[in-house]
């Protein structure tokens, strides 16, 4: 059986999408303000973060399958971040955008991976609780990053969602490497 502390790595690590996702959501007034851009422009910030978060889940298994399973889900973890970094430092509408992809794209390893992940350390019998737990985890995310990042947004401005987010990142990549 693997440890508590490698189940609670894999926790971690599924909070990256919903982070990815929902904690940008009350950003989208203020990038709207900050960069001067239309209601569609500024949706498009949070569209495209989850329309390539759910387009890179398919990647990662194949991936994932041909390379292995820690070198993919580090490789995506390090997108993950490297994307939070040009979001948060980002200038203008299109590195903002890049930032978005590079996050979401990244952020799509945990949703594939850690189920697999989670398939190949636990067996067969012990594979439902450890779902169901992780499940526990991933759902608690959407229902405590749009509050974070609306505290984070009032507090420091809608940039530091993605230092969060990249610091947080960076102690679930250190924790899963």
């Amino acid at each position: 059986m693997p440890t508590r502390m490698f189940a609670l790595a894999l926790a971690s690590i599924v909070l990256i999408g919903p982070l990815a996702v929902h904690q940008f959501m009350p950003a989208i007034p203020a990038v709207k303000a900050e960069f001067g851009i239309s209601d569609g422009a500024a949706q498009l910030t949070f569209t495209v973060g989850v329309f390539v978060l759910a387009c890179s889940t398919v990647v990662y298994g194949t991936l994932a399958d041909r390379f292995g399973r820690r070198p993919v889900l580090l490789t995506g973890l390090a997108l993950f971040l490297i994307g939070n970094a040009i979001a948060a430092s980002a200038s203008s509408l299109p590195v903002l955008i890049l930032g978005r992809v590079l996050q979401g794209a990244g952020a799509g390893c945990a949703t594939t991976l850690v189920r697999t992940i989670a398939r190949d350390a636990y067996g067969q019998q012990n594979l439902v609780k450890a779902i169901s737990y992780l499940t526990m985890f991933y759902t608690l995310g959407p229902m405590i990053a749009p509050l974070m990042g609306g505290i984070l947004i009032d507090a420091f401005g809608w940039r530091a969602t993605f230092v969060f987010a990249l610091l947080f990142g960076g102690a679930i990549a250190f924790g899963a490497w």
